[in-house]
């Protein structure tokens, strides 16, 4: 939905895939692949001979993600969840990270609570973020 937004909106885009850049995985997001490239884009991976991903994959690809990225923003987090290690790894790379509370007593935000607690940014909008972005983003220096 990211990427999705992001190329509606006529940005480009990097997609970090936990596949060979000639897979078809997932064979449902190949128009996107395609889209992404026409519009000036790439297509970044480390898995250079595998058409479906190996065990670990997705955690080496959420580093990378991580890595190329400002921040990120975690919209709901459970406690035992892919979307905890996403956070570990930009917390790790000193990467801003903005949570989306949630309601409160939901399970499936527990995860994103801890992370409140344990300093994330919370956010209600993505005016949020972009209120937090450094002036390059912005075009200014």
């Amino acid at each position: 939905a990211a990427l999705s937004g992001a190329l509606e909106a006529r940005g480009q885009t990097v997609s970090v895939l936990p596949v060979s850049l000639d897979s078809p995985y997932p064979m449902e997001t190949a128009w996107l692949r395609r889209k992404i490239l026409k519009q000036g884009g790439a297509l970044v991976t480390e898995y250079f001979h595998a058409p479906k991903p190996v065990p670990g994959a997705f955690r080496q690809r959420n580093r990378l993600i991580t890595g190329l990225s400002f921040g990120v923003v975690l919209v709901q987090a459970g406690i035992r969840s892919g979307t905890m290690l996403y956070a570990g790894c930009a917390a790790a790379q000193d990467r801003e990270v903005y949570v989306y509370p949630g309601p409160p007593g939901a399970p499936e935000y527990s995860g994103s609570r801890l992370l409140l607690e344990e300093g994330a940014a919370p956010i209600e909008s993505g005016a949020n973020v972009l209120e937090d972005c450094p002036p390059y983003y912005w075009g200014r220096s």
